[in-house]
């Protein structure tokens, strides 16, 4: 008969002997399998380490990368604007190409029915409109022209995201501007950063017009809203009534404060509401946005016009 002699632990000093051990090991391997099968059954995936959080800078750059990516767009409009101190409404759908810049517009509300088409370079850089009422004729209208602008705070030119993004790119640069990005929103189902621009010194300032200059001018130099530059001198009717010479008053600042609501997928900014000192100067809502879809080349000729 073999007796089995004790293993002494040299560790601990403590007896066991070799099925002790072996229980041990078989109780260790049981535990680790059934631990194993548990952190499968419940989906277990290592820790990764979190994604920073963006910042306001990295959301503005991120935009101004996104805008000038674009190639084309559709999508439907909606505008506020402040005309005459009253809040007017517009909605037109859009199809855009920026290379070389295309737009054609069918008007929802206000006038139903009418189109707007630019080509760039074609039709000795004329847009042409087509009324969809009396007297059913297509006109040629200059896009900076009091006609072409007659209640609208921007011409042609600035429709897209481009005109935003350089907005962007001087306030980001001015002094006494204030960055940041407020509590996530919801847009029509699409999760959106907040991004707030604050100006504190907001204000006027008087601006002694330059040979050759016009307002429209002048608000592209200093990235300014050409509409608000007419509105707030009294002696100026239209974008090219100034002289050198001329002492004007224009805003310090395109905007006293502005709320974006920016897309967490694209970067691109679906709501824009523009403050100055009087309140709410201007909104753009950008709905149903498809970015660089395939666009037919008919849509961007005359003959495409009243085939909607």
């Amino acid at each position: 008969m073999i007796k089995m002699q004790p293993i002494i632990d040299s560790q601990n000093g403590q007896k066991s002997n070799f099925f002790t051990n072996m229980g041990e090991v078989r109780f260790n391997g049981h535990f680790i399998l059934v631990i194993t099968f548990f952190l499968i059954f419940c989906g277990y995936r290592p820790i990764q380490k979190a994604r920073a959080a963006e910042t306001a800078e990295d959301v503005i750059q991120k935009t101004i990368s996104s805008a000038e990516a674009i190639k084309t767009l559709t999508y439907k409009l909606t505008n506020t604007e402040r005309i005459e101190n009253k809040l007017l409404t517009g909605e037109q759908l859009v199809k855009l190409s920026t290379q070389p810049f295309q737009c054609y517009m069918y008007f929802l509300h206000p006038s139903e029915g009418a189109e707007v088409l630019y080509i760039q370079n074609k039709n000795d850089d004329q847009l042409i409109y087509s009324p969809n009422s009396f007297p059913y004729i297509n006109i040629n209208l200059d896009p900076n022209g009091d006609l072409a602008r007659k209640n609208n705070h921007h011409s042609i030119f600035e429709v897209g995201f481009n005109y935003i993004v350089s907005i962007f790119k001087n306030i980001n640069s001015l002094p006494n501007t204030t960055i940041s990005l407020e509590a996530d929103v919801i847009w029509e189902t699409q999760s959106c950063y907040k991004l707030v621009i604050d100006n504190a010194n907001y204000g006027y300032t008087s601006y002694l017009v330059k040979r050759g200059e016009t307002v429209l001018s002048i608000a592209r130099k200093l990235y300014l809203s050409e509409y608000a530059i007419m509105q707030i001198n009294n002696n100026i009717d239209d974008f090219d009534d100034v002289n050198e010479g001329d002492m004007i008053k224009i805003p310090n600042v395109y905007a006293k404060r502005m709320e974006l609501y920016i897309n967490k997928q694209n970067y691109l900014p679906l709501v824009q509401k523009i403050y100055d000192d009087k309140g709410l100067y201007e909104q753009y809502e950008y709905h149903d946005l498809v970015v660089n879809p395939s666009i037919a080349a008919q849509v961007f000729t005359e003959d495409y016009l009243g085939k909607k």
